[in-house]
């Protein structure tokens, strides 16, 4: 039973890593980093992936997942989506084009200069870290956040079968 909810959460954790990694891509090759649609969708699409792989795997197992199962299905597919994330962020800013990193720090200079001339608010530019530990960190950070969600959504999509 594990096995086709590892193969489900899989398959779609791929679709989502590679639906996830064109659109870092897209965004270093158009240098489009303030794109609010394509930010939101990065946010929303691990999401939408994780309940789908649980939703998916119910399917498959004939209409009855436990929750450690639905809560696997979200996790690998998430797990896939942001490890993937990761990878992709730091190739673009370490290895393919390391001039980005300074392309994002004068975008974030500009857009606190913005938020400090229409509010009182103190905002100030946050630094990035683009080690490979960063990433590891923040793709774990990610991880735990979004697999709270997962745990919650599996609640209501599981159903076990009447003993």
């Amino acid at each position: 039973m594990d096995q086709i909810v590892k193969k489900n959460a899989a398959l779609l954790g791929i679709i989502g890593a590679a639906i996830t990694a064109s659109l870092y891509i897209y965004i270093w090759q158009t240098q489009d980093f303030q794109n609010m649609t394509i930010g939101v969708v990065t946010l929303v699409l691990p999401l939408a992936i994780g309940i789908a792989a649980q939703v998916y795997s119910k399917n498959k197992l004939g209409g009855f997942i436990t929750l450690k199962q639905a809560v696997l299905a979200y996790f690998l597919a998430v797990l896939l989506i942001f490890v993937t994330e990761a990878i992709v962020n730091y190739l673009i800013y370490v290895v393919w084009d390391p001039s980005a990193q300074e392309t994002v720090r004068l975008m974030q200079e500009k857009m606190v200069a913005a938020e400090k001339a229409t509010s009182n608010a103190a905002v100030q530019v946050s630094e990035i870290d683009y080690s490979a530990k960063g990433y590891l960190i923040a793709a774990t950070s990610k991880l735990l956040f979004y697999t709270v969600i997962g745990i919650i959504t599996a609640f209501f999509i599981k159903k076990n079968p009447q003993a």
